[in-house]
């Protein structure tokens, strides 16, 4: 920037590109740029304004919804629907918004988009203004009136400036972003050096000069220097070992400007350093270089790693290849001489051509193939049909020469080879075997009783299932139909098939297979197929005819059709099916509905005949059949029976309930009786049975007589001596009664509940109770009563099944009887019952226990065992009475016994004092009866083994939290008097070993400021240097000698 003149408020522009201005600058070319540099200014074009929030509005909120505010032209996005809509003011009033662009700008061009996705509001009348600080005041840039178009750009005229304003001379616009474009950033304010790469041979300029190609311009040179031999420098190069010719190439040539200036590696030598300005290495034996190798043993395809691919993918040096040799620095290849050949590659001298091995023929160098079929080739042949003999020749007759012979093979024995030159030997004609090797004819006919296929050495016997009567057969027939060929070589068949066997053709034996015929693989013999049966010199099998079926194989005759089954068709393996409902079928049926009386008939009247009958069946009891050929029964209708066999319906007989489907009539179930009104039938149990009174039991329908003594017989009852506890005691319950649980139920709920001690009377239930019980517990019943008996007061009984008063009696040993109950309970475990006991068990005393049921006496009460604590009414023993934590319990103990202080107990189960352990040590047991350690033994304390209060420290020494025993006060510390704790030695002192307090340092001495070993007088304290001086009772740094004064090393005053 420039300042032209006094009492500028702003700079008054950017300095001129090709100058520069430092601060202070009046003139923007006071300076001008200097040889070897440039001075441009920064020019890159930004959106000054975008994300700026420092901006204000007139009016104040000149804003519709606050999602469309001003920010929202100003964020740097151009969106459709997002922006800037202003409020509608009245026609005259202008929209003011005041933009702070947060810094110096300057502005080149403007952009205004405007109008919403509609169209409308589209921004009309506007006028633009910058600010000048120099004039204080806005500066005019623009007006227009009538716009149009949705996108406003124009020129800014470059002011310099910090603020932006728009002014909208209309009711309201939609302004969807405000884009200034400028810049921030000043002139130059000094010369910048030429980077390398770049020169500057001029002053006054704005950029440098790229270096000229073929040269290199290093930082601080005025001119290009030229590219030395070895290298290439395109334009803008800062050094000549910036680029070398790569591997593979060289150049003696200097000012090179491109890779394509370096020549490719001569042939027949390679060129492995970068920047070679020769090439003078010879490749490698075994190698051919045919130019551009980059290493003395190259091979094929290698990626050059410094060429071009379009250019690496040309190159051709490799490893020699077979047929050739090559020596050292080979540019050509050279052949091996004819008829020999090598066979690797890499050779590298004419010995390494070997002769042609024999089997094959080398015509060339690198050509080695297999002798022609028909030939045989010896070492050393160069064609693959040789007609030298030193080379090999043509096959003789008897003999065959594959592909690659070197010696002729002399045909086996099942061939032959009439003519020579054959590859390959003729196979013996079919009908005549060749016994011997080299033959050229095949003159043996083949006997009877033999065949012999095409190359064949020797006859071969017929196999079994076959025969020849004939000579020069090539296979032998199959034995015919019928019959059966059982041993190899015959001329004739060996006679006829058993029964119970199928002989088409091949059969081995008179019993050819246990496979079925027909089966895979058996289509010529084998056993005879289910569904059908084979006579003796059977050629095909013979299905079983209908009435009859075979449901096995090897069978010579078929089996009759099954009673009440029918056989419909032919070969049948099984029957058809079951014979038709209302029809019945004997054997050897073939319609399901035989009528013959042979095989089967209709179903008379009276009986029944189910799908599959083989003879017509009775109805089940209470069913009955009125017409001939039924299939099923109909029930006999209710108030009726039907004897069996009988086609009509007969009246129920006297006494009994026929409902529907009753052959004869029933007796009303158990513990019911029969009760129906004069005159009605009793056709139903549920309606003509009721259940027996109280106090009664009943049985075949009839009230049996009173309950006996000793038992309570409610509703339904069966038994005169019912027990509850017995599931098969159930009484008989109406299905439309109104559910109430049997006493059986009740007695399996509570089996020792009094179910009357409730209840006055057994008849008060609210609801009926059926079923019996023995008489409960406390009470007594005289036969048929209804109501249990309780017994007389200072009486019980403690069984069930009292008959009468007499059968109570005083409460025995080993119970103890409640007086309001009337009953008798068994003494539970931790108690005795003597004779007499009421209310309640007597508990076992404390420390003692009693596991059992039952007892009688104090004696049954055992002395608790050691490591258990039993409490009174003790019962069995268990983990719940083991001795606590911090406790011991000896023999006979009601309770635990606490350890001591100082001691503690963290396990349960102890049995004497002396199991009790002292408290460990760095711990302490504050109480008795602790099953841990109260805690860690405090800071400036020690705790020995079996402390129950933590003990002072030694004095002048350090006991830390768990100390067992004091430690010695550490290093470069001191421990006063018993407090325990180790405090660090300040400065101006030092503590040896033990101390209580620190010594001071001597005067004339102060702290050692570099040392860690405070312990000693030498560590701790230094004495204080020439121009210093200490006290001793002053603090621990030397102080400067006071003017007027001369302080020596150790100065003390």
């Amino acid at each position: 920037m420039y300042c032209p003149s006094v009492g500028n408020a702003m700079p008054a522009g950017r300095c001129r590109e090709g100058y520069y201005c430092p601060y202070g600058s009046k003139m923007p070319d006071e300076y001008e740029c200097p040889l070897y540099h440039y001075c441009a200014s920064h020019n890159e074009l930004v959106n000054v304004a975008a994300e700026k929030t420092g901006y204000q509005t007139q009016p104040r909120k000149d804003y519709i919804i606050a999602s469309l505010r001003p920010e929202k032209a100003l964020d740097g996005k151009i969106e459709e629907d997002i922006g800037w809509l202003t409020t509608a003011l009245p026609s005259g009033e202008v929209h003011h918004l005041y933009l702070d662009l947060k810094g110096y700008a300057e502005l080149s061009k403007y952009e205004i988009h405007s109008g919403d996705p509609g169209g409308n509001h589209v921004l009309e009348k506007y006028s633009i203004w910058s600010w000048s600080d120099k004039l204080d005041d806005w500066v005019f840039i623009h007006r227009e009136s009538g716009n149009t178009k949705p996108v406003i750009e124009g020129q800014a005229q470059n002011p310099y400036t910090k603020k932006f304003s728009l002014r909208i001379e209309q009711s309201q616009a939609f302004i969807r972003e405000i884009i200034l474009l400028g810049t921030l950033t000043p002139g130059p304010i000094a010369p910048i050096l030429c980077p390398p790469g770049t020169y500057q041979d001029e002053k006054g300029q704005a950029s440098c000069k790229p270096c000229t190609a073929g040269f290199y311009c290093p930082a601080d040179n005025p001119t290009p220097l030229p590219c030395g031999a070895g290298y290439y420098c395109p334009e803008g190069s800062h050094s000549q070992y910036e680029r070398a010719c790569p591997i593979g190439t060289f150049s003696n040539n200097t000012e090179a400007t491109s890779l394509s200036d370096c020549t490719l590696c001569t042939p027949g030598h390679y060129c492995d350093t970068p920047g070679q300005t020769d090439a003078t290495k010879l490749c490698r034996a075994g190698h051919i270089c045919t130019g551009g190798s980059w290493r003395a043993d190259p091979y094929a395809n290698d990626p050059h790693p410094g060429l071009p691919e379009e250019i690496s993918k040309t190159l051709t040096n490799r490893l020699c290849p077979r047929g050739y040799f090559c020596p050292e620095g080979t540019r050509q290849l050279m052949p091996c001489p004819s008829g020999s050949y090598t066979d690797s590659e890499g050779g590298t001298k004419q010995d390494d051509c070997k002769a042609c091995i024999p089997g094959y023929a080398c015509p060339s160098s690198d050509e080695r193939v297999l002798c022609a079929p028909g030939y045989f080739c010896l070492e050393g042949a160069s064609t693959p049909k040789p007609t030298v003999p030193a080379q090999g020749g043509i096959c003789t007759a008897g003999y065959y020469c594959p592909e690659g012979t070197y010696e002729p093979q002399p045909c086996p024995p099942g061939t032959y080879n009439g003519d020579a030159g054959q590859s390959v030997c003729t196979p013996c004609k079919a009908g005549f075997y060749c016994p011997k090797s080299k033959a050229i004819e095949a003159k043996d006919q083949c006997p009877t009783g033999h065949y012999c296929p095409e190359g064949s050495t020797f006859p071969i016997p017929c196999p079994i299932g076959s025969f020849a009567a004939d000579t020069g057969n090539a296979e032998c027939p199959s034995c015919p139909g019928r019959a059966y060929c059982g041993s190899p070589g015959l001329s004739a068949p060996s006679g006829a098939c058993e029964e119970g066997y199928a002989c088409v053709k091949g059969a081995p034996a008179a019993r050819p297979s246990n496979r079925i015929f027909g089966s895979n693989g058996h289509e010529g013999y084998g056993a005879c197929p289910p569904g059908s049966y084979c006579p003796s010199a059977t050629s095909e099998p013979i299905p079983c005819p209908p009435g009859t079926y075979q449901d096995s194989a090897f069978a010579s005759s078929c089996k009759p059709c099954l009673p009440g089954k029918y056989c419909g068709q032919a070969g049948l393996t099984q029957p058809s099916g079951d014979c038709a409902p209302g029809y019945y079928c004997l054997e050897n049926a073939a319609t399901p509905t035989p009528t013959d009386g042979d095989t089967g008939d209709i179903c008379p009247a009276g009986w029944v005949c189910p799908s599959g009958s083989y003879t017509p069946h009775t109805c089940s009891n209470g069913y009955y059949t009125n017409l001939p050929g039924q299939g099923t029964c109909i029930p006999c209708p209710p108030g009726f029976a039907c004897p069996i066999t009988s086609p009509t319906p007969e009246a129920c007989p006297a006494g009994r309930v026929c409902a529907g489907g009753s052959l004869q009539g029933d007796f009303c179930p158990f513990g019911s009786y029969l009760h129906v009104a004069a005159g009605k039938v009793p056709d139903s149990l549920q309606s003509s049975c009721a259940p027996c009174p109280r106090g009664r039991y009943c049985r075949a329908g009839v009230i049996a007589g009173p309950c006996a003594a000793g038992y309570l017989c409610a509703l339904g009852n069966g038994h005169p001596n019912p027990d509850s506890s017995i599931s098969t005691n159930n009484p008989y319950i109406p299905e439309d009664a109104q559910r109430q649980k049997s006493l059986f139920d009740l007695h399996k709920e509570s089996p020792d509940k009094d179910l009357f001690s409730h209840s006055s009377t057994f008849s008060s239930f609210s609801l009926p109770t059926y079923g019996g019980m023995p008489c409960p517990k406390g009470y007594y019943c005289p036969p048929g009563v209804e109501t249990p008996q309780r017994c007389p007061d200072g009486s019980t009984r403690t069984t069930v099944g009292g008959r009468y008063a007499t059968d109570c009696e005083e409460c025995p040993p080993s119970y103890y009887c409640k007086e309001k109950e009337k009953s008798s309970f068994l003494c539970p475990p931790g108690h005795y019952c003597p004779a007499g006991t009421l209310e309640e068990p007597l508990p076992c005393p404390g420390g003692s226990y009693n596991s059992f049921q039952g007892s009688q006496t104090l004696t049954a009460c055992l002395p608790c065992p050691p490591g258990y604590a039993c409490p009174e009414g003790t019962g069995e023993l268990s983990d719940d009475y083991l001795c606590d934590v911090g406790h011991y319990c000896p023999a006979s103990s009601s309770h635990g016994y606490p350890c001591p202080a100082g001691t503690q107990a963290s396990q349960r189960g102890l049995k004497y004092y002396g199991e009790c352990v002292q408290c460990l040590g760095g711990s302490y047991c504050a109480k008795a009866g602790m099953g841990r350690p109260t805690g860690l033994c405090p800071k400036g304390k020690r705790c020995p083994p079996g402390t129950a209060t933590p003990q002072p420290c030694t004095p002048g020494r350090y006991c830390p939290e768990g100390a067992v025993e004091p430690l010695a006060c550490p290093k470069n510390s001191y421990c006063p008097g018993i407090e325990g704790i180790a405090y660090a030695c300040p400065s101006g002192s030092y503590c040896p070993p033990g101390v209580q307090r620190p010594v001071p340092c001597p005067s004339g001495s102060g702290s050692n400021p570099v040392t860690a070993q405070m312990y000693t007088e030498s560590g701790g304290c230094i004495s204080c240097p020439k121009g210093t001086y200490r006290e001793s009772t002053e603090g621990g740094i030397c102080k400067a000698c006071p003017p007027g004064y001369l302080c020596y090393e150790g100065c003390s005053t």
